[in-house]
């Protein structure tokens, strides 16, 4: 009875008036997504093969209703650079569309990130990454539509808009990890064309107590910098959105392990505070706080770890990208129907493969969760140390 009424709502949503015109102006899946590209590209076209001159500046155009605020934001920065510098444009601006009243193109995000959280994390999240990437001039947000109508109606004179087609009626919408996987792998030779984010200070100017509410014998700084020249990070994920990829106990038993095995301590970046204590933490872990309000901390805290581990998270994506840090991710394939080895395969990459390894990242390939140990983590590192 189920499985008919799924069917049943699945081809009312496919019939759908309403669901179609959405199509048209964002479209969610690959062939509209490839057909109204065409459509809405003929500008582009007309420049690549010399009919049109090219604009002196290239902007990349963001927009809160087509994106979810989250860390993926980095690969959407990846790729703009990747199909932007195709076509001759080494930097490019960035301009972030914020409607402040508006819901995103996904409702199942919106459950999970109201609108007054969303505001909060462009300001502390999306506006900071996109100031710290290499190859970005600069960064402004704009928030009425007039605004964005007026910079659609200028695009093709004064600059170039990435995504390419983008306009007053139509928003291509987000990267494909399909797309992105198979441009990063174009660097595999070049790993120093890569465009990179750079830490905007050192860490210790940012030193204070971290978790002094959580409990005092837990890290305080200055003196981790005096007694722990060397340290790995752990990041949690303890997400509503995919808790299959979230973090647990283990996670943390085998990154204190590594850190134990190589004489050097374990600092821990938090994700949802009011589950720190369902871990049990031994009392020389350390935990950074601040790295989980303050962007720019967290940048400098992957920079100078000797290694960083991850569940698949986003937060992962901006270790990759951190000039200098090195990456482990865990759990690789364990992830549910958003992470499995079906979804990588589908996205473009194959289970056992290293995707990252131009970034410094290795990942652990698992069907089940909680299936790596501390060797396979210090196998992982050895391999990162080797590159």
């Amino acid at each position: 009875m189920c499985d008919i009424r799924c069917f049943q709502l699945n081809v009312v949503k496919l019939l759908s008036l309403k669901r179609w015109r959405q199509e048209i102006k964002t479209p969610t899946r690959r062939w509209s997504n490839f057909i109204l590209d065409y459509v809405h590209g003929s500008h582009l076209r007309d420049i690549v093969s010399g009919k049109a001159e090219p604009p002196s500046s290239a902007t990349y155009l963001w927009s809160t209703q087509s994106q979810a605020v989250t860390f993926d934001f980095v690969w959407n920065l990846f790729y703009a650079y990747h199909q932007l510098t195709r076509i001759g444009y080494n930097e490019f601006d960035v301009i972030l569309y914020c409607p402040p009243d508006l819901p995103s193109a996904s409702v199942q995000y919106d459950h999970f990130v109201p609108i007054c959280e969303r505001q909060a994390r462009i300001q502390n999240l999306i506006f900071p990454i996109a100031s710290l990437f290499s190859h970005v001039r600069s960064v402004s947000i704009i928030s009425s539509k007039p605004e964005h109508d007026a910079l659609c109606s200028r695009s093709s004179e004064d600059f170039l808009i990435y995504p390419f087609g983008h306009s007053k009626n139509y928003d291509p919408g987000g990267s494909r990890y399909f797309d992105i996987y198979r441009a990063l792998s174009s660097y595999k030779d070049q790993p120093s064309q890569l465009p990179f984010i750079a830490p905007s200070l050192p860490l210790r100017d940012e030193a204070s107590p971290l978790s002094k509410a959580y409990s005092d014998s837990i890290e305080r700084f200055p003196d981790f910098f005096e007694n722990h020249s060397k340290f790995i990070t752990l990041t949690l994920r303890d997400y509503g959105f995919s808790p299959l990829r979230n973090s647990s106990q283990y996670d943390v038993d085998q990154a204190y392990a590594m850190a134990d095995s190589l004489g050097i301590a374990l600092v821990i970046v938090p994700d949802d505070l009011s589950k720190l204590s369902s871990y049990s933490l031994p009392k020389d872990v350390f935990v950074s706080t601040k790295s989980r309000f303050s962007l720019h901390h967290r940048v400098a805290l992957y920079s100078q770890s000797v290694v960083n581990i991850f569940t698949p998270s986003g937060a992962a994506t901006l270790s990759l990208f951190v000039r200098g840090s090195k990456t482990v991710i865990c759990n690789f394939g364990a992830g549910g129907s958003d992470g499995d080895y079906r979804y990588y395969r589908r996205e473009g990459t194959k289970p056992g493969h290293q995707p990252f390894h131009m970034l410094h990242g290795h990942v652990l390939w698992s069907k089940e969760k909680s299936s790596y140990t501390v060797s396979s983590l210090l196998d992982a590192f050895k391999e990162l140390s080797a590159l």
